[in-house]
């Protein structure tokens, strides 16, 4: 059972649901689009100069999962060097490594060490793939490895937002990975998960994120002067994140969901693994809106049970068993307990 924390995740996902943005910049019938107060001369909203990072750490991303594809015990010592590269590029091991998760106002699992935690599961995969001692191991390290990143790219999206600064702001858009007419970028594994969810799932995701972008965007546009303002208590701005929060976790939610949607005999062991890992990134959030739900997915995706989180194995256990058929998963089970989950997200 995963310990009870305090958390800000009721209160945003209860912010998303009950409170209404106004809607800054868009007209109405008495007045016109409210940009008069926004110096664009100094703040330039979605400048692509403020996510040159973010593109490229998506773009090394995409690389790694094309190179994760190829690998085999017989090539894995040399794709696996090419994916520890990426890696390293961009500074994206030590963004990794220095990630906070900002829904939490507690140290320890979850919040101060969530980099450090995510950074060695995701070193110790390159080093699980570059061994290839099996043809298993260097597809469960290629797995932990680009859905390892994408809950990084989610924690990130949140981390920068929670800053209330217009550079910041910017650099969660990069994260996310949307163009500024709203669509995915090519390289952009949370907004392109979003669409894939919606076609699959019947979900409205990419639009009202996109949405709550301009809506937050036009908050910090009026309510800071320069690039260095922190943004204080501004209801649409809380409103607007707490809603990208929400749909972003939903978006995540449905996948780990298709994992298990999809699972075989013959795939149970890669399918479990991807759930894991992206379900991973709502677990504070589960424990928060259902403990028994939140516990009935744990059980459900670790049946013969969890080794502790700072474990090199944690993701890997019992995996060999799903694998040989020793160990079965009750998918119908888990999905109902997923769902019970997600349906808080609706």
């Amino acid at each position: 059972m995963i310990k009870r924390r305090k958390q800000h995740w009721i209160l945003a996902a209860l912010a998303s649901l009950l409170m209404v943005s106004t809607g800054c910049g868009e007209a109405t019938e008495d007045d016109g689009p409210n940009t008069e107060v926004v110096d664009y001369s100094e703040f330039r909203p979605f400048d692509e100069q403020n996510m040159t990072n973010q593109i490229a750490r998506l773009e090394s991303h995409a690389e790694i999962v094309t190179l994760r594809k190829t690998a085999t015990p017989e090539n894995a010592a040399e794709i696996y060097a090419q994916i520890e590269a990426f890696y390293e590029a961009h500074s994206l091991n030590q963004k990794v490594a220095g990630r906070t998760d900002d829904h939490l106002d507690t140290h320890g699992w979850g919040h101060e060490n969530v980099g450090a935690f995510w950074d060695g599961q995701i070193t110790n995969a390159i080093a699980m793939g570059t061994a290839g001692a099996t043809e298993a191991d260097v597809a469960w390290a290629g797995q932990v490895i680009d859905k390892g990143l994408q809950v990084f790219f989610y924690y990130s999206v949140y981390h920068e937002l929670y800053l209330k600064k217009r550079k910041n702001f910017d650099e969660a858009f990069g994260y996310f990975g949307l163009n500024f007419d709203g669509t995915p970028r090519d390289a952009a594994p949370l907004a392109n998960n979003a669409v894939a969810r919606e076609a699959e799932y019947g979900l409205t995701l990419v639009t009202p994120i996109f949405n709550a972008f301009i809506d937050a965007r036009y908050a910090l546009a009026n309510g800071t002067a320069s690039n260095d303002d922190v943004l204080g208590d501004d209801a649409d701005y809380d409103a607007a994140m707490a809603t990208i929060d929400r749909l972003m976790l939903s978006a995540l939610g449905h996948y780990a969901l298709h994992e298990v949607d999809v699972l075989t005999a013959e795939n149970a062991d890669i399918k479990i693994i991807e759930a894991r890992v992206i379900w991973d990134a709502l677990a504070p959030y589960a424990e928060s809106v259902d403990a028994e739900a939140a516990q009935a997915v744990l059980d459900g995706l670790y049946p013969d049970g969890m080794v502790e989180r700072d474990d090199a194995n944690y993701f890997y256990t019992g995996l060999t068993e799903i694998r040989d058929g020793s160990t079965t998963i009750d998918t119908t089970a888990l999905r109902n307990a997923m769902l019970d989950i997600l349906e808080t997200l609706e």
